[in-house]
């Protein structure tokens, strides 16, 4: 039979090892949303043809559309909002409406100003087991990102 400090001196490394995990996936108390975590990749179309019930995934594509909710005035009385989200895309052309095409997907974050229109990223997703926007794939939620290196071209020597 062990004595209780046996206990406590195993249970003290376990609680400081769930902090330090904890920690480390914070930073200054805010989830850190600005990396890449280890799913399987998928393109856009390819996703949304395999049309998951659930799950974390990989995906790339071009900002098209970034949406954040207006202010309401005080006192006015406003029509709820869609949550905030990025419009992606395998293709570059920006867009004002949400006519979704294959390659085109809704990325609910509370992060949409973190981005520029036009540019490409790559993203760490959670496919959620609901819909709301009528989209073939499930709502889905923004985890992490990253945006890849520019590969800068050379330009040629002159000759003299």
């Amino acid at each position: 039979m062990r004595s209780k400090p046996v206990k406590t001196l195993f249970f003290i490394p376990v609680c400081l090892a769930l902090l330090v995990y904890a920690y480390a996936e914070t930073k200054n108390g805010k989830e850190t949303t600005n990396s890449l975590k280890k799913f399987k990749f998928y393109s856009i179309s390819a996703l949304k043809a395999k049309k998951p019930a659930s799950g974390f995934f990989n995906t790339e594509g071009y900002v098209v559309k970034i949406y954040t909710c207006p202010p309401c005035p005080e006192g006015a009385m406003c029509k709820p909002c869609m949550r905030n989200n990025i419009l992606i895309s395998e293709n570059a052309n920006l867009q004002e409406s949400y006519m979704l095409a294959k390659k085109d997907m809704i990325l609910f974050t509370d992060k949409a100003k973190d981005f520029r229109l036009g540019e490409k990223y790559r993203f760490s997703i959670k496919v959620m087991d609901y819909s709301t926007t009528g989209d073939s794939i499930n709502d889905v939620e923004l985890i992490g990102w990253e945006q890849p290196a520019v590969k800068k071209k050379k330009t040629p020597e002159k000759t003299k």
